[in-house]
């Protein structure tokens, strides 16, 4: 992002709202140009449209910006340094059952509103609606076929920060991917342990043994 462009975020956030003139002179650059960085960042749906900003004295309607929800993920966050920290304190104050127990919880939480599998769908079709799903979820999933069934890839993993200290948390995903399939696929690769994917393999007699 260009650096004028970071700044204005920076300026939106620290004060809530600025006017193009507000932004013009903290800048040091002209009205002209603040316009064209403001369009821009909205365009990329991280600025809200203007809206008048109330005066209370008489004159030309001023308006007002301010960030949109996407921009927030421009600034750091915590998630993954609190998430780790909540986990291991988790895990001192209790023993690996409830954990366990805990993130399976967890795992049937986070896939309540998976598509369920039609009776009339090949289990490649949906295979398909489950790589559908995790995309939604933001796992960047493919499937391909395999000599031996299918193979599932997952290449972004959303819990990689925390999922290199806690392989418990590896284990969560692999029984989400279980409840959604239906069937316990058999784990390749992982990118906790530096592979480029989290890849499963769905062999052929377990789909065959599923649908008898």
């Amino acid at each position: 992002m260009q650096d004028k462009r970071r700044q204005i975020l920076d300026i939106l956030k620290e004060q809530g709202s600025a006017t193009i003139r507000e932004l013009s002179e903290q800048l040091k650059i002209t009205g002209v140009t603040v316009r064209h960085h403001l369009e821009a960042l909205r365009e990329r749906d991280l600025v809200s449209k203007p809206e008048v900003r109330r005066r209370d004295s008489p004159g030309r309607p001023q308006f007002e910006y301010r960030l949109a929800p996407k921009a927030s993920q421009h600034f750091p966050k915590g998630f993954d340094s609190l998430s780790s920290h909540l986990l291991q304190e988790m895990k001192a104050q209790t023993d690996s059952g409830k954990v366990h127990a805990i993130l399976s919880g967890v795992a049937r939480r986070a896939i309540a509103d998976a598509p369920k599998r039609r009776a009339d769908s090949s289990f490649a079709e949906y295979v398909n609606s489950v790589v559908d799903y995790l995309n939604g979820k933001g796992y960047v999933a493919s499937w391909e076929s395999h000599p031996q069934g299918f193979m599932l890839h997952i290449n972004n993993c959303p819990y990689e920060g925390v999922a290199e200290k806690n392989p418990e948390i590896c284990q969560m995903d692999q029984n989400m991917i279980t409840s959604l399939l239906g069937i316990s696929p058999h784990c390749i690769c992982h990118i906790a342990t530096g592979d480029d994917s989290c890849s499963y393999l769905i062999a052929t007699e377990e789909i065959a043994a599923r649908s008898e």
